[in-house]
């Protein structure tokens, strides 16, 4: 039954179709009705990836007259770079978006001019899957519903056809005229009593207070869809947000990885530089060193281990005291000999002077036995000693002089050249 009260409702018929199965629920059609407007249906599909390995293509809204075979006709297509409309009316509105991450929405809104007969609405989704095995596979993923305008009918595939009321015959008029009793029977059939009245009245108001709490309910409705779409929109809104962030944050990874990078390439090729600029500075230093010896005098070493040695070219009678002098004055000290490596380093430069004695800083004046060296006073070690030296020859030896075998104690009076060590850093 209808009344004038209800007015126009709107009621949606669900007949959801997917070619593809497992992602039927990816779509969403949903279409919304107002009286406010001027009859404006809003139709709005929403398509969510449910997949990873998916990506949207087109969406697309299409309407069919129920009946026609299903050829649909485009109303509004949505892609990655723009929407357009298959409709040339002013009436008619398109919106919407393709979401970068999961959500992508189409949108229309048009002013219905054939009410109270059933449309059929068709969204479809064009997805490219990639598969595993890296082959491309193009999907058509769909959702349909169908709409009427008028609440409580059922959808009509045509207009209904227009149906005249043939008027019944006229009775053929008759001379005879009905009895008392025949009169009183007819008026006690036609007659509703006060009770009737009564009841009808009652349950009239019943319904109108129903019909109230109805209106109230589809208002408290459409609050709620209004409300449900916002939130759908900012839940979108947030979702990009978030894919932003994601971007941000790995955009941000990626830099600490770099500098991270550059940081330790950085530190390693200051510290190579810095052992470079110490070599550099131990050269300049020992070529300054050896720029001022007398090379005519003295027989001048390669640099070991920061130091050079310089020997003299004459054997000499001068006392350890003077030698020790003459070292100073160049910038050193006589020879001691610290490490083996230094004694093969000096032992191997004297080999190439030829067959001479060297005094170096080795002696015992002070404490017969206790060889110091003299400008140091360290102890002598005993990898220095030729075999079976010292031996104090004749009690007099108590300076020392060195041989290719090693250091042997000798008379300090003897006439023999002398090695000084100079540090150069």
């Amino acid at each position: 039954m209808s009344f004038p009260q209800l007015g126009l409702l709107f009621s949606i018929l669900l007949a959801a179709s997917a070619e593809q199965p497992d992602t039927s629920n990816s779509i969403s059609l949903k279409a919304y009705f107002s009286r406010k407007f001027g009859h404006t249906l809003q139709i709005k599909c929403i398509y969510l990836r449910t997949q990873e390995k998916t990506a949207l293509r087109s969406l697309v809204i299409e309407r069919a007259e129920v009946g026609s075979d299903g050829e649909y006709t485009q109303m509004a297509t949505l892609t990655p770079e723009q929407v357009t409309t298959g409709w040339d009316n002013a009436d008619f509105i398109a919106s919407g978006q393709i979401g970068p991450w999961a959500a992508s929405q189409l949108e229309i809104t048009y002013k219905i001019k054939n009410e109270g007969y059933c449309q059929s609405y068709r969204c479809v989704a064009e997805v490219v899957s990639q598969k595993d095995s890296g082959r491309t596979e193009l999907l058509f993923i769909s959702k349909t519903i169908q709409e009427n305008t008028i609440s409580r009918a059922r959808c009509r595939t045509t207009e209904p056809p227009t149906t005249t009321t043939t008027p019944p015959p006229i009775a053929e008029q008759t001379t005879s005229r009905p009895s008392i009793d025949e009169l009183k029977q007819k008026i006690e059939e036609c007659c509703v009593t006060s009770e009737d009245i009564k009841n009808t009245t009652e349950t009239m108001r019943e319904f109108e207070e129903e019909l109230s709490e109805c209106s109230l309910i589809k208002i408290d409705v459409e609050k709620n869809q209004q409300e449900i779409e916002e939130l759908r929109q900012q839940f979108s809104n947030v979702s990009l947000e978030l894919e932003q962030v994601q971007e941000n944050t790995e955009q941000i990874q990626e830099l600490d990885r770099k500098d991270s990078h550059l940081s330790a390439a950085f530190s390693t090729e200051l510290e190579r530089n810095a052992v470079k600029f110490e070599e550099v500075h131990i050269w300049l230093t020992a070529f300054r060193t050896i720029l001022y010896l007398d090379k005519g005098q003295y027989e001048i070493s390669s640099i070991f281990q920061g130091r050079v040695y310089i020997a003299n070219r004459a054997d000499t009678g001068f006392d350890l005291y003077t030698m020790n002098q003459i070292c100073i004055t160049e910038g050193g000290y006589l020879v001691e000999l610290d490490s083996e490596a230094e004694q093969q380093f000096v032992t191997s430069f004297l080999g190439t002077l030829g067959n001479h004695l060297y005094y170096t800083g080795a002696n015992d004046v002070d404490n017969e036995g206790n060889f110091v060296y003299y400008d140091s006073h360290k102890p002598v070690q005993s990898f220095v000693w030729k075999s079976r030296e010292p031996n104090n020859l004749k009690g007099y030896e108590d300076c020392t002089n060195l041989e290719l075998q090693g250091l042997n104690d000798n008379n300090c009076a003897k006439r023999h050249r002398f090695i000084c060590e100079i540090p150069v850093v």
